[in-house]
């Protein structure tokens, strides 16, 4: 049990901790009563088969990898002013910089990696009277990746994901542009390989949302 939260323990933390913002976010516009200064969400006119979301980011750890993703999202809560999304996530890309001296755990430096991902997950969003929103996403699912280290054969290796992130924009129009962040981290490392390290770190980005 020790051995599984010291690995994994931080990681439900973070997405523990989200789903508990959004809990006190509803239950605090449940508590007080409907502020003007709050709009409701246009529901989307998008069907619901068509991408919703394009982010242009990338993440930051081992490796520095820019990456492009496009996003569905269905509702499946509509409240006043903010909603409960599933959201579906698919893109990656090629690192712009790695190291090729070992971590300070041992593993190999990489001359080159690649991340293409598809995520799953929940995303909430809160809109208000200035077009100024605010949201957070929390994601998971499978990633192809691959690395080359100097001395060593390339490799190939699916692992796992996990992310969570937050999202700030302002509406002009039906259009949302705003900035995002987070985390991303990877489940586990297969023992005796290379390529799963050069995935995880610091998120950041910029998006446009449509209805």
């Amino acid at each position: 049990m020790r051995r599984f939260v010291g690995r994994f323990g931080w990681r439900f933390g973070v997405v523990v901790a989200l789903v508990l913002a959004t809990a006190t976010a509803w239950a605090s516009e449940d508590a007080f009563a409907y502020q003007p200064d709050q709009v409701p969400h246009i529901h989307p006119t998008s069907p619901w088969y068509l991408p919703r979301q394009v982010t242009l980011g990338g993440f930051a750890g081992r490796t520095v990898t820019p990456q492009l993703r496009i996003g569905w999202e269905l509702t499946l809560i509509q409240e006043r002013a903010d909603a409960l999304m599933f959201v579906f996530e698919g893109g990656g890309g090629w690192a712009l910089s790695t190291s090729e001296e070992r971590d300070s755990e041992g593993n190999p430096g990489l001359s080159w990696f690649f991340e293409h991902s598809l995520q799953v997950g929940l995303g909430y969003r809160e809109v208000f009277a200035d077009d100024f929103a605010w949201g957070f996403k929390v994601v998971s699912g499978p990633a192809w990746v691959g690395a080359r280290s100097p001395g060593l054969l390339d490799e190939r290796q699916l692992i796992g994901l996990l992310e969570a992130r937050f999202e700030l924009g302002h509406y002009f129009g039906s259009t949302q542009v705003g900035l995002t962040g987070g985390l991303q981290t990877v489940y586990g490392h297969a023992a005796h390989t290379y390529a799963s390290h050069g995935a995880g770190g610091v998120m950041f980005g910029i998006f446009a949302n449509w209805r």
